[in-house]
């Protein structure tokens, strides 16, 4: 798709012949930004997919442990000891501490996706003022 509308853009800038500016330069600088974009956009849904996941199976397992560990105290002892309860809490708190980290590492994610675009665009901005310098005749 992207092809497309960079072979329209390039189409475009012949209709303004402009002798001082690199129309090819143009369009590969639009060329590496779509990819770069269509990259960090894949690294961060794949990222935020395996997040997820991360996080339910962590969840889940932490809740089954201590849905286990209840059955088992229902039908050896009656109710649960407070000892018993302490340790369901500290089950279910392991969990919630492993779903915190893997969020503080999906953020970690996010600034290094963040980190290539913004790269990308200070190499647009040096290219885009290259281009503009007149070029030698």
């Amino acid at each position: 798709m992207h092809s497309t509308l960079l072979n329209e853009l390039k189409e475009a800038l012949k209709q303004f012949p402009l002798p001082e500016v690199d129309v090819a330069g143009i369009v590969e600088s639009c060329r590496k930004d779509i990819d770069a974009m269509a990259a960090a956009n894949a690294a961060a849904l794949q990222g935020a997919q395996d997040l997820a996941l991360a996080q339910a199976e962590l969840l889940k397992g932490g809740l089954d442990q201590a849905h286990s560990l209840l059955r088992r105290l229902r039908r050896s002892a009656g109710d649960a000891t407070p000892s018993t309860r302490d340790v369901v809490v500290q089950g279910v708190q392991r969990a919630l501490s492993g779903m915190r980290e893997l969020a503080e590492t999906g953020y970690r994610a996010q600034a290094d996706t963040f980190a290539v675009i913004s790269r990308r665009a200070q190499e647009d901005l040096q290219g885009l003022s290259a281009r503009l310098q007149p070029r030698a005749r």
